[in-house]
Order: structure tokens, then C-alpha cells, then sequence
């Protein structure tokens, strides 16, 4: 929505999309210092900022135009509005609290994470609170009305087929072990792989360190002998990101950013590590010393990882910049996409929420996937035979995109379907 509204006052360009995501990681960088700050102390606040700010998967992901970005952002305030009134129980507060949560739920799915987390750190943390029931009232309800806003949408977009695709999401959660475009994989390997990139993307000192943070948060309510509010949100903040990896397993496996939900509950952790070391009772060069080296060794460590990645995405940047333009201007929003590649950001800017599936590579999965209102997207020498059959059964279009033929068929069941019109340019 957003974007949607960006786009309209400004126009449909990269550098619109990528400053609106660029603003909003660094509100939510803002948001996880006032966070930090108010929970803990200002050291903690700038050590769990930098850690946001800086880390590998911010400055490559951070500016992307999906839904992750937003949504973490109205997560972290979220937590923020909610540590808020727990202080204050007032129904002010309260208010603010669900416009936070209303808005992460219809922003994206991770913010119903949301309606369960919450209340059950209010029930181990202020055990003792009658509003409990007031919060989860209100959360469920909060829930139910973002759902529905959603279905009716989506129902007024796409018709019945909403609910095909929500039922392909479910059956690709938690119980599907293959990747549309790989191999199967068994839960070790899921780990296996998430835990590799997780050092990658987070950097090895800031898992080190927030692990000591973890350690640090837990060894504190043990000394208390009860669950605080602060070091409760770090575990409730971590607890956020990992149900998000094996709810979707499938798409995890895939992706490497649905780690990103994981940062805010990172950043925390390894802030107070980084507070209780500048705090030990050591020599002041030692302090400052290891601080220095650490804060280097991931500075280091994540610009390493950035320029790799950013030199990587540099060569079909404008091809799929073009293509995403030029079907966003020659397709409409409900039509069913398919690909016979794996699709990369800039497309999916001008394409973003459309109903796109990728790396079909033949024409049993195109007859597999095929809708009343289909569209073939080929990149010409991919799938030979493929491309072969869907030309000679349906005819295509050849279009030019950064100097690459592509070739756009309509391929719906029924196989006298007109060939979609279009003036190349």
C-alpha cells in the first residue's frame, strides 16, 4: 500500500521503491534504539543500533522493495508500543498498541506471530496482571479484522483462486521437504543450512555475541528467579524470527532474507553483550581494546559479504528492470505468471504481489500450473523444447529486454486464446 501510494504521486521508478524501503529500515534502526534504551540503558541502545544497522543483511535486503522490510518495522514498534503500556496500562496505550499490531498483520503474516507472542510474554512476565485477558481480547480481534480485510481483497481481485493459493502456501510450510526449483531436503539440513547462513549474513562476531547476550538475558532471571519484562522481549524477539523459518520452510530454503525477521531480537542480544563487556571490571585498555576489535572484525566481516553480493545482482539488474516494466504495463494485476527462470529484485518491484510462479521448465508444469488467465514469460535458449511446444501450440510474442529476447505467450486451457498484443519497442 505503501508503495502503491509512492508510486502514484511519484511515478513508477527503482529509485522511489528503493528510498521508500531505505527510510524505512532506518525508522526501524530508530525505533530498535528507543527500544533498547527505554528496556535497558543508551550503551545497549547504540551497540543493538549498530549491530541493525551495519549488518550484511540490512544493507543488502534493507532497501529491498518486499514486504519484509515494512513489516519489521511495525513489529519492533509494535514491541516498543507494547513494553510501553505494560508500564502505563493505560488505554491509550493500549490503542496505539493494536493500530501497531493491526498494521504488521495486514502488512504481512509474520506480524500474527504477533497475537501469540505478546500475550504469552505477559503471562510470564507479569504473571500476576488481570489485563492478560484484555490483551488478547483485543489481540484476537485485532487479527480477525487484518484476515478479513485480506480475504475480502484478495477475493475481490483474484475471485476463488485466492484460496487455491492459500492453500499451496499451507502445503508448503511446515511438512515440505523439496524446493520448487532443488532437490529435497531433510530438517538437518534445514538447520544445517540456516545456521551457516545466519554466521554469513549476521556476521560471526554478532552470533558469538549474541549468544553471550542470550546466556546473559537467561543467567539474569535465573539470579531473579522470575521472567522481567526487558530480557523476556530479546527471547520473545528471537522466538518472532526462528518461527518464521519452519512455517515456511519451503520458501526459507529458497530465499535467503527470511532471515531478516530474525534482527531486531540479534541486534538486542548482542547490544548486551557488548554493555555487559564495556561494564567488566578490567583495565580501561582492555575494555576499549576488545570493543574496538570486535566492532572491526564486523565491520570488516560485513562489508565482505555486501560488495560480493552487491557486484553478483550487478549484471541482469536492467533486464529484470525492464521486464518487470514491461509487464506491469502489458498484463493485468490478476492474470498468472509464469517463468521459465528464477526471478531477481528489480522485477519484482514493478511486479511486487503478483501471483508469479518460477522455474517452469516444461510443458507438463506449465499444463500443471496453467489458469484461465496464464501468461508465459521464456527467456529464449533456457528450455528449447519448451519453447518449441508453447509456439508452436499457442504462438508468442518476442520482446526485447537490456538486449535479451524474450518470448510472452498466453497459454490458458483453452488453446484458441489470442496471443497477447504488445508494441515492441
Amino acid at each position: 500500500m505503501i508503495l502503491t501510494e509512492l508510486y502514484r504521486l511519484f511515478g513508477v521508478h527503482e529509485s522511489v521503491a528503493r528510498l521508500a524501503a531505505s527510510a524505512v529500515t532506518v525508522l526501524t534502526a530508530a525505533m530498535t534504539y528507543v527500544l533498547a534504551r527505554e528496556q535497558f540503558d543508551s550503551r545497549t541502545a547504540l551497540f543493538a543500533t549498530l549491530t541493525i544497522a551495519l549488518a550484511p543483511l540490512t544493507l543488502v535486503y534493507g532497501r529491498m522493495y518486499n514486504h519484509e522490510v515494512f513489516a519489521l518495522f511495525w513489529v519492533v514498534t509494535s514491541t516498543w508500543a507494547y513494553l510501553r503500556w505494560t508500564k502505563t496500562r493505560t488505554p491509550r496505550d493500549l490503542a496505539r498498541l493494536g493500530v501497531c499490531v493491526f498494521l504488521a498483520a495486514l502488512t504481512a503474516w509474520p506480524g500474527y506471530y504477533l497475537v501469540v507472542l505478546l500475550p504469552l510474554h505477559h503471562r510470564v512476565a507479569f504473571p500476576q496482571s488481570r489485563d492478560g485477558r484484555t490483551l488478547t481480547r483485543m489481540l484476537i480481534g485485532i487479527a480477525l479484522a487484518a484476515f478479513g480485510i485480506y480475504i475480502a481483497h484478495g477475493y475481490w481481485l483474484k475471485g476463488s483462486t485466492l484460496f487455491v493459493e492459500l492453500k499451496n502456501a499451507c502445503e508448503r510450510g511446515w511438512f515440505y521437504d523439496r524446493v520448487d526449483w532443488g532437490d529435497t531436503f531433510t530438517m538437518r539440513d534445514f538447520i544445517r543450512t540456516e545456521l551457516q547462513r545466519s554466521v554469513t549474513w549476521f556476521t560471526a562476531p554478532v552470533v558469538v555475541l549474541a549468544a553471550v547476550g542470550v546466556g546473559c538475558a537467561v543467567g539474569q532471571m535465573i539470579l531473579q528467579r522470575r521472567v522481567d519484562a526487558a530480557h523476556g522481549a530479546i527471547l520473545m524477539l528471537l522466538l518472532f524470527g526462528d518461527s518464521h523459518l519452519p512455517l515456511f520452510k519451503q520458501e526459507t530454503m529458497g530465499h535467503e532474507y527470511y532471515l531478516y525477521y530474525l534482527l531486531p531480537g540479534v541486534a538486542l542480544a548482542a547490544g548486551l553483550a557488548m554493555r555487559e563487556m564495556s561494564a567488566a571490571h578490567v583495565a580501561v585498555p582492555w575494555r576499549v581494546g576488545t570493543l574496538s576489535t570486535i566492532i572491526v572484525a564486523f565491520v570488516v566481516a560485513s562489508v565482505a559479504t555486501t560488495l560480493p553480493v552487491d557486484r553478483a545482482r550487478t549484471p541482469d539488474r536492467e533486464f529484470y528492470r525492464e521486464l518487470g516494466l514491461w509487464m506491469k504495463d502489458n498484463t493485468a494485476f490478476t492474470d498468472h505468471v509464469l517463468l521459465n527462470f528464477h526471478v531477481e529484485g528489480p522485477f519484482l518491484m514493478y511486479y511486487a504481489d503478483r501471483d508469479v510462479v518460477e522455474s517452469v521448465s516444461s510443458l507438463t508444469r506449465v499444463r500443471a500450473e496453467r489458469r484461465p488467465n496464464t501468461v508465459l514469460v521464456m527467456r529464449l535458449g533456457l528450455t528449447p523444447h519448451l519453447e518449441r511446444a508453447v509456439l508452436r501450440r499457442y504462438g508468442a510474442t518476442t520482446v526485447t529486454s537490456d538486449g535479451e529476447l524474450v518470448s510472452i505467450a498466453r497459454v490458458s486451457p483453452r488453446r484458441d486464446d489470442r496471443n497477447i498484443s504488445v508494441n515492441a519497442r
